[in-house]
């Protein structure tokens, strides 16, 4: 069994340090607006995996996404869930309907304490280790996994409404990447080896905006982005080095974009895995 990471789509601040290689990359994404949650939907071998959860206020800050720059982000063990983000969830009903105009698939309102225990999924993005996410009040957290092919297929995804939340609609329309094939190379937990160079490498992917290479061992996780069109990345022993023992990568064809929903800024993230 290959390792996971968590799902924290949403982060207040970066730290950014080493550079791993530095292909030409479209510039970041700066949100202008209040920060309004995040929607992550991922095509994997076994189907499709879908998040959401929106703010109707939150303490963070919309953040800059970095775009493909090579450029790695460090969250050393000690400052993981150091970074306290208070938020307000907003309802968006009994459930999000995601359709791709064959079969429409319904993912839930669940009862969660928010981002802490989502269904175990590897997308972050760079620091979102370092949070600690707070919900004040009640937690709409929309999340489900379906058994159905979902490589490169567009998808909309329209929720229910609620008398106390949002109001039925459109949320997002998201085209997933073509499936993307890893190197099993430095998959597995050790197969990184602490200050020296990991050649990371893949396939595939098409469609994706850039590729995000996440790797992470004992003693810190790093956060690496390249740009599209790329088909490796080597991680310097300088960023090994700081992962500590059990290290490993594996890498996720992406995509982001922001919508406006309820006059707030919500990050949606979308992308292509091979793991299972």
């Amino acid at each position: 069994m290959r390792p996971t990471r968590p799902l924290l789509p949403f982060l207040g601040s970066l730290a950014l340090v080493s550079a791993c290689a530095a292909p030409e990359a479209p510039a970041p994404i700066h949100g202008e607006g209040e920060n309004g949650g995040a929607i992550v939907l991922f095509a994997e071998p076994e189907g499709l995996v879908f998040n959401a959860v929106l703010y109707s206020s939150a303490s963070a800050p919309f953040p800059a996404i970095p775009r493909g720059d090579g450029k790695c982000v460090l969250t050393p063990a000690s400052a993981m869930g150091m970074t306290n983000i208070a938020v307000v969830d907003l309802d968006l009903g009994p459930a999000v309907t995601l359709s791709d105009g064959v079969s429409p698939q319904m993912a839930p309102k669940e009862a969660s304490a928010g981002y802490a225990d989502v269904f175990g999924a590897r997308h972050a993005l760079p620091g979102a280790d370092r949070l600690n996410i707070q919900t004040q009040g009640a937690s709409f957290d929309y999340l489900s996994g379906f058994a159905i092919p979902a490589f490169g297929r567009t998808w909309t995804l329209t929720n229910a409404g609620a008398h106390d939340g949002l109001q039925a609609g459109t949320l997002a329309t998201i085209t997933l990447p073509a499936q993307i094939t890893q190197d099993p190379t430095f998959e597995s937990a050790g197969s990184i080896v602490p200050g020296s160079p990991a050649n990371v490498s893949w396939s595939g992917g098409d469609g994706a905006a850039l590729f995000h290479v996440y790797a992470a061992g004992a003693a810190a996780s790093a956060d690496c982005y390249v740009a599209a069109g790329t088909t490796r990345l080597e991680l310097p022993a300088s960023v090994t080095a700081q992962l500590g023992p059990g290290a490993y990568a594996i890498v996720d064809a992406e995509n982001m974009q922001v919508v406006h929903i309820a006059g707030r800024e919500v990050l949606v993230v979308s992308g292509a895995d091979n793991l299972d």
